[in-house]
């Protein structure tokens, strides 16, 4: 009689070891998981990227709810569409009045030089739509000069010298892709400046496959 009670007195002891050594797998596969180096860059990103949208988004309130912006999140970047007509004049890379204040509110979110924690890369994108400029003796001779003109122009004014929150021009890059890349059947959505601001310092996100 005895014997049995012993017997079933190391069973519980037996599950209770079990038990603890399942719960011990299961933290190091959790933390494992957690702890590798992609799975820690992910989680940096999402912070980062949150981070920036909220700022972005009480500063653009107005208009993110008029739709003269939009701003669409990725996995590592914000991706962030101007409409041309609050930017330039019909057939210009000229950045009007508007599109400077609008833009000099943008380039106060991005962090200078020597406190640059967040952004790694912001690449610039100049849109248009397919109607053909009707001056092709000058530059720009065609929307393939417009786009890329515009997107420079943007670049430009971003990284001014002149002002107090200076960034890295190696931040940036700038490139016109004509009409070759619309987004709609209304050329109205078509004419735009993209601004995706990206938060990985991985190369191939960089390249558009993130």
């Amino acid at each position: 009689m005895k014997m049995q009670e012993q017997e079933f007195s190391v069973w519980p002891l037996m599950i209770d070891m079990l038990t603890s050594l399942l719960i011990i797998i299961i933290l190091f596969n959790f933390f494992d998981e957690i702890l590798r180096p992609e799975n820690l860059e992910q989680k940096l990103v999402e912070i980062r990227r949150a981070q920036f949208l909220e700022e972005f988004t009480a500063s653009f309130n107005e208009e993110l709810r008029s739709n003269k912006i939009q701003i669409d999140s990725k996995f590592d970047y914000l991706q962030i569409t101007f409409s041309d007509r609050i930017l330039f004049g019909s057939g210009s890379f000229q950045l009007n009045p508007q599109g400077a204040a609008i833009l000099g509110r943008f380039r106060n979110l991005i962090p200078s030089n020597a406190k640059n924690k967040i952004i790694n890369f912001i690449q610039v994108e100049g849109h248009t739509d397919p109607n053909r400029i009707s001056n092709s003796f000058t530059f720009p001779v065609d929307n393939w000069d417009l786009s890329a003109a515009r997107a420079i122009a943007v670049v430009r004014f971003l990284i001014d010298t002149n002002n107090k929150n200076q960034v890295l021009p190696s931040l940036f890059s700038a490139n016109g892709f004509g009409q070759f890349q619309p987004v709609s059947k209304d050329d109205n959505k078509n004419r735009r400046i993209e601004i995706k601001v990206y938060f990985s310092d991985k190369q191939s996100t960089i390249n558009g496959q993130g």
